[in-house]
């Protein structure tokens, strides 16, 4: 016979205890690393806004955010990234850069 109906409805009985699959994210919502590029993005402008507000080199700016928030923007989780931006934001907004200089 061409139909094997014990094979089908075994198949049926384990595909309706399976979990269901995963939700795939909509395809206009960020992926994490998505969203951590876009915020790398925003503090490269922050800094060399700070850079040249301030007149202290990039990678002062980088070396006092690495110091304070610990390891380096390439390895940063997304909540040591926004606190980066923090950071840097508290230096425009009070006029005031307290970090490293050369």
């Amino acid at each position: 016979p061409l139909f094997n109906q014990s094979a089908f409805e075994t198949d049926a009985a384990v595909a309706a205890e399976a979990p269901a699959p995963l939700p795939l994210p909509a395809a206009d919502a960020p992926t994490v690393t998505e969203h951590k590029e876009r915020l790398r993005r925003q503090l490269r402008a922050l800094v060399t806004t700070v850079s040249s507000t301030f007149g202290v080199g990039h990678k002062w700016i980088h070396a006092t955010l690495n110091q304070r928030c610990g390891g380096n923007v390439t390895t940063a989780t997304l909540s040591e990234i926004e606190a980066r931006l923090r950071i840097a934001s508290g230096w425009l907004a009070r006029r005031q850069y307290d970090g490293l200089k050369q």
